[in-house]
C-alpha cells in the first residue's frame, strides 16, 4: 500500500506493481462510475503507461543500467506519476465516494478518522519564586522529585501553564482575587516591576492547561518580595 506522506511506495519494482494495480482498477467500470472519472483520465494514463512499461522492463527487470536506459526510465515514469497525482487530487482525495474499501482496492492510504483524545493534566504544578534579582521575579514551575527539588517540564497532556498574581496585601483567600499574567510552556517566567513596587509582597499561582484550554488543579500560592 502507498505510504501516507508519499502517495507512491518506495522502490522501482514496488512502484510499478502499485501503479499497475491503480491503472487497472480505475478502468474498472464500477470504480470509475463510483468516482465519476471522465474517460479522458483513463485514456491519458493508458497513453503514458506503455512507454513506461517498456522502460521498466529494460531498466528494472532486465537490469540494463546504462545511463541512457536510466534516463529513459525516469523520463517515462514522471508522466505516469503526474497522471496518478492528477487523478488522485481531482477525483479521489476529497471524494466522499472514495470509501476506505475502495481506497484499499486502489492501494491508497486509508485516513485514520479516530480522533486522538486530548488529556487533561491530572496534577497540580509545583511553583517556586526566585526573587534575588532587583525588581525582577522568576517564576519556576514543574514538579517535585523524590528529593524535593523542582523538575522543569510539562506533564502528559499539558501545553503550558497560566501564571496569575496578586500584588500587595495579604495572601488572597481564593484564586479569583488574582490577576492573569500570561502563559508559558517553558520555565521560568520572568516578571518585571517598577521602583514603586519595591518592598511589596507579590502572590503567585500557576495551573497547567492543555490544547483545548482545559485546566489542572491550581498550584499552591507562593509569595515573594520585590527587592
Amino acid at each position: 500500500m502507498a505510504e501516507r506522506r508519499n502517495l507512491f511506495p518506495a522502490g522501482n519494482a514496488a512502484f510499478y506493481n502499485w501503479a499497475d494495480n491503480f491503472r487497472i482498477k480505475i478502468q474498472d467500470t464500477a470504480i470509475s462510475a463510483a468516482l465519476n472519472l471522465p474517460p479522458l483520465a483513463e485514456q491519458i494514463m493508458i497513453s503514458h503507461w506503455q512507454p513506461f512499461a517498456q522502460a521498466h522492463l529494460e531498466y528494472v527487470v532486465e537490469m540494463d543500467k546504462t545511463s541512457v536506459k536510466k534516463a529513459e526510465y525516469y523520463y517515462c515514469r514522471q508522466f505516469v506519476e503526474s497522471d496518478i497525482r492528477n487523478i488522485y487530487n481531482q477525483f479521489i482525495k476529497f471524494n466522499p465516494a472514495a470509501t476506505p474499501a475502495l481506497r484499499v482496492e486502489l492501494g491508497l492510504h486509508v485516513p485514520d478518522t479516530t480522533r486522538t483524545p486530548i488529556h487533561v493534566p491530572n496534577e497540580a504544578p509545583a511553583i517556586e519564586i526566585n526573587f534575588l534579582t532587583h525588581l525582577r521575579h522568576f517564576i519556576i514551575f514543574g514538579h517535585y522529585n523524590s528529593l524535593g527539588k523542582i523538575m522543569r517540564g510539562l506533564p502528559k497532556g499539558a501545553t503550558g501553564v497560566e501564571i496569575w498574581q496578586k500584588i500587595g496585601g495579604d495572601e488572597p483567600p481564593t484564586y479569583d482575587e488574582m490577576t492573569f499574567l500570561g502563559e508559558k510552556s517553558k520555565s521560568p517566567f520572568m516578571v518585571e516591576f517598577s521602583a514603586e513596587h519595591f518592598g511589596q509582597k507579590v502572590w503567585y499561582a500557576v495551573r497547567y492547561y492543555n490544547f483545548k484550554h482545559e485546566y489542572s488543579a491550581w498550584s499552591a500560592i507562593k509569595m515573594a518580595l520585590v527587592n
